[in-house]
């Protein structure tokens, strides 16, 4: 093999113009391929296809553009306490303390209530700010709908329907007990002996029905209550995905609003959503992306310059390193096609790997070249010498991210391969272009080469002046004490569910976003659920509404048409309770106060109103749940909006996986079943008996019903013919099922037959990425391990070199916890991804250490030979990590971090307890080293 690597030297740097083109052609295809390289920000693409929350997702996505708009927010320009508090809030949510935001909210609603007078006001010109908006945007083709108000006549003359059948007869109560002191006191012979006008206070009702589907029900606008907020939600005709697309549309709404002078007017304008988010995101990593390279190459020329001390040799490396960068880019646009946000990040971590190889090249030549003084000899015998080192290094650290291929998320499987092949083609650069640069620039400055040997002679022998055996023996027992200190403090180390740190929080979509949710109290992106007929919504919405005891605590609210809704029998009681009322209250209009004088109309327009069905809702609340027409995808939509506080930790996320990820749902619901429950008297006199059982109510299958009820819905769904079904207003669906599948024994029985329904969203996405990562590390760090070990064997073919090779990676992935325990630093669900990639890169100073040692037959020889290339070569990775420390996502600057920790603990190790321990397991004669010539 040796003779073949002489011989292609020997034709390559004989022909070095020639050499030179064929290397500036392969470089010019890389820089074409590497100009060419976008980043893919949708980060849908980075989960499996085969997910079925992706699955889900995409198609939400088909039939209505996905379940995020673009928000405008629209706020006054001054600030009050209550804006204050609230932005005290914000932060607080932000660093994790929910109960101390909700109490400064509630603060703040008392500041608001202070300048409420002045805030309806201010409401008032935010709407009429929003109206100018939405005027301009309905005229874009590129925007399919604007929501920011909507009629609530509608929901306002059926409100008495939507109250709890006890709320409205507490309320009826009430209001009775005042018409009955109204009329005593209407009477010419009252007396009133001191007992006082009965007071009518139904507040503590009302507050519980001010909200139908996360709206308010007091203005038509997407106002927020505390009046200093308006919002439009805008729904685009493109993907969230289409950043160009965003960021132009964003760009029209901002000089739309500029041309409005706003401004002037005391309002301030902003944008939020998920579009927004995403062109944020995208342009963050973006904007970063050049200062991370350029801070990565800069921390590399100044350890260069440190080290190295030579402009021309340091530019030598420089252009080879950068050489190899624009190939790695190219080779990915041709393979992969696309970086995403995560490799986005690879160029500098890959500059901080690849240098090594130059640097421990440079120092070789220069030993070799002082040896020899011939260039040509200097530099095949550093590629025969150091090549096998360089090459078995390159082999580690590329299966460590070779092993990351395995994974199924592709932000690390793409990564892996990207970072895998881009180590060796920046190895290959370093042994193939720096010997070409060296020659070409010996002949254009003649005397270069023999220059970068004056001054720094290596002698044959180093002869130490402290006694080696003893040294290594105080070095061996002290690492040993160390490494059992560090290896129980690693026990330890704890890991971080919090997703809320692994989160950019300085995106300006993502303040407003927040201080939204606050102002509005909503959760920020609900669950979507598909479904593709509205009998399958009907049947889903009664199995999710209202939440069950394994719901609560983790849904907030189910959002779907059958919202605006109410069920079938409290809209009948209601309106017994209501025409009962009606019936037995003849007050006359002169006989009313003077307060109570403006709802007389209202109160008659409310007692002439009737239950209803969906099909009697206004368009506009059914099409906001509905496909777009264009869509090919037909189907209906529920939104699941968890609880906002307990979304942000792992075990919180599964369980809310666990609850929605995968419903089976009864076709027959508990509201079909309720209201055949309400049938029973009329069933009883057709049938002229009573159904047996006790009148007790319990709690059967999420309904409080009695054993009379259960034994007399089964015995009407037995006998009830299909024309009565359809009298009771059930969907088809139902009544297909009851028709097909009786004759029904039990409850049990009656629901039986499910549907299959999923809920996605961000939220879902999430939790996906949390079971990947949950799933693969284990195994992504235990695959490294093994390939790691394979390629010792294969390099040193001796299992004692293999475990003493071994040595600097686990007494520093040891002493990497330990310190990452001292200092308080946790696991995350990107950080842990640096376990396989420091197992790679840690064995890496070991392999140079114990190459060099067997080869001059002595440890110490060795680390005065190969000491400084290996801390240089290891500074030049810490700027290549080190220059994640100023990315804008803190996952991926906690990558940088621990990263950081790892390096430095296993240099620490490679340059002290490594040639110790091998001059102490020689002085002993359980290791033999072999001096070559």
């Amino acid at each position: 093999m040796s003779k073949y690597v002489v011989r292609f030297y020997d034709f390559y740097l004989s022909h070095t113009t020639a050499s030179a083109l064929v290397a500036l052609a392969i470089f010019l295809v890389g820089a074409f391929g590497a100009s060419k390289l976008s980043i893919n920000s949708n980060q849908l693409d980075l989960l499996p296809e085969n997910l079925p929350h992706v699955q889900d997702a995409k198609k939400i996505t088909t039939m209505v553009g996905g379940t995020g708009f673009l928000i405008i927010t629209l706020k006054n320009v001054d600030r009050n306490e209550g804006d204050k508090l609230v932005e005290q809030a914000r932060q607080l949510k932000r660093s994790g303390d929910d109960a101390g935001a909700k109490e400064l909210v509630k603060k703040a609603n008392l500041e608001y209530a202070k300048t409420r007078k002045d805030d309806l006001v201010r409401a008032e010109v935010l709407k009429k700010a929003s109206d100018e908006i939405a005027a301009e945007l309905k005229k874009d083709p590129k925007v399919r709908f604007v929501q920011y108000k909507y009629s609530l006549d509608f929901i306002k003359r059926k409100f008495l329907f939507f109250w709890k059948t006890d709320d409205l007869s507490e309320a009826i109560r009430r209001v009775s007990l005042k018409r009955d002191d109204l009329q005593k006191r209407a009477d010419p012979f009252f007396i009133d002996l001191g007992q006082g006008q009965v007071r009518l206070d139904l507040s503590d009702i009302i507050s519980k029905y001010t909200k139908v589907g996360k709206k308010e029900i007091i203005d038509d606008y997407y106002v927020s209550p505390d009046r200093r907020m308006m919002v439009l939600l805008v729904k685009p005709a493109f993907s969230m995905n289409e950043i160009d697309s965003s960021r132009q549309l964003m760009a029209e709404i901002s000089a739309h609003i500029e041309a409005m002078k706003f401004r002037d007017r005391g309002i301030e304008v902003g944008f939020t959503g998920l579009y927004p988010t995403y062109v944020d995101q995208y342009d963050s990593i973006d904007n970063s992306l050049r200062p991370t390279l350029l801070l990565s190459l800069a921390g590399i020329a100044a350890v260069l310059g440190f080290f190295i001390r030579r402009f021309r040799l340091i530019l030598a490396l420089l252009v080879s390193l950068v050489y190899a960068i624009v190939l790695t880019y190219g080779l990915t646009y041709f393979v992969i096609g696309k970086l995403n946000l995560i490799t986005a990040i690879f160029g500098g971590i890959l500059a901080g790997f690849g240098i090594d190889f130059g640097i421990h090249f440079v120092f070789r030549f220069k030993q070799e070249y002082w040896q020899s003084e011939d260039t040509m000899e200097a530099i095949k015998t550093t590629v025969l010498r150091t090549g096998p080192a360089a090459l078995f290094s390159a082999a580690t650290v590329a299966a460590a991210f070779v092993a990351l291929i395995l994974s199924e998320f592709k932000g690390f499987s793409e990564f892996g391969a990207i970072s895998a092949y881009g180590i060796v083609v920046t190895m290959l650069s370093m042994f193939i272009l720096t010997p070409l640069q060296i020659v070409m620039f010996e002949k254009w400055f003649p005397g270069f080469v023999k220059s970068l040997g004056k001054g720094s002679p290596e002698p044959d022998a180093y002869t130490p002046k402290f006694n080696v055996a003893r040294v290594s023996r105080l070095v061996v027992i002290g690492s040993l004490i160390l490494t059992v200190v560090f290896g129980i403090l690693a026990r330890g180390i704890a890991f971080d569910h919090d997703s809320r740190n692994m989160l950019s929080s300085d995106i300006p979509s993502e303040y407003l976003r927040e201080e939204m949710d606050l102002r509005y109290d909503i959760a920020g992106d609900p669950l979507a659920v598909a479904t593709d007929t509205i009998d399958e919504a009907a049947s889903l919405y009664e199995y999710l509404d209202p939440p069950d005891e394994r719901l609560q605590g983790t849904v907030a609210q189910i959002v779907s048409p059958f919202s605006f809704v109410p069920p079938a029998v409290q809209q009948m009681r209601n309106a017994t309770l209501i025409q009962n009322f009606a019936a037995q209250t003849n007050v006359p209009a002169a006989l009313i106060p003077p307060e109570f004088k403006q709802y007389y109309g209202q109160y008659l327009q409310i007692t002439r109103e009737r239950p209803f069905t969906l099909y009697d809702l206004p368009p506009k609340m059914r099409d906001q749940f509905q496909n777009v027409e264009s869509s090919p995808i037909k189907g209906w939509l529920t939104f699941i909006y968890p609880e906002v506080d307990r979304m942000y930790f792992a075990q919180d996320l599964a369980r809310l996986d666990n609850l929605v990820g995968e419903m089976h749902y009864p076709v027959i619901g508990r509201l079909t079943i309720q209201r055949i429950a309400y049938e029973i008297p009329n069933w009883e006199r057709k049938l002229r008996k009573r159904f047996p059982g006790s009148d007790v109510k319990k709690r059967v299958q999420g309904m409080d019903l009695s054993e009379r009820e259960i034994n007399g819905v089964i015995e009407i769904l037995n006998r009830i013919d299909e024309k009565s079904l359809k009298s009771l207003g059930f969907f088809d669906m139902v009544n297909q099922e009851i028709l097909k599948s009786r004759p029904f024994k039990s409850l049990e029985d009656v629901q039986k037959t499910t549907r299959v329904a999923r809920a996605t969203g961000s939220t879902m996405l999430v939790a996906e990425f949390t079971y990947i990562i949950q799933r693969e590390s284990r195994w992504i760090v235990i695959g490294t391990s093994v390939l790691v070990m394979f390629l010792l064997l294969v390099s040193f073919r001796n299992i004692k070199s293999c475990l003493i090779a071994l040595v600097p990676l686990i007494t520093g992935m040891l002493a990497m916890c330990g310190l990452m325990v001292i200092g308080n630093v946790k696991l995350n669900y990107f950080n842990i991804i640096v376990f396989p990639i420091i197992i790679g890169y840690g064995i890496n100073s070991g392999i140079f250490m114990l190459f060099r040692s067997l080869e001059l037959g002595s440890a110490v020889q060795a680390l005065g030979r190969i000491g400084p290339p290996i801390m240089a070569s290891n500074l030049t990775t810490f700027a290549g990590w080190g220059a994640l420390l100023i990315a804008v996502h803190p996952g991926v600057r906690s990558m940088g971090f621990v990263a950081c920790i790892g390096l430095a603990a296993t240099l620490a190790v490679s340059l002290t307890f490594l040639p110790a321990l091998i001059e102490f397991l020689v002085e002993k004669g359980w290791y033999r080293l072999g001096k070559s010539t």
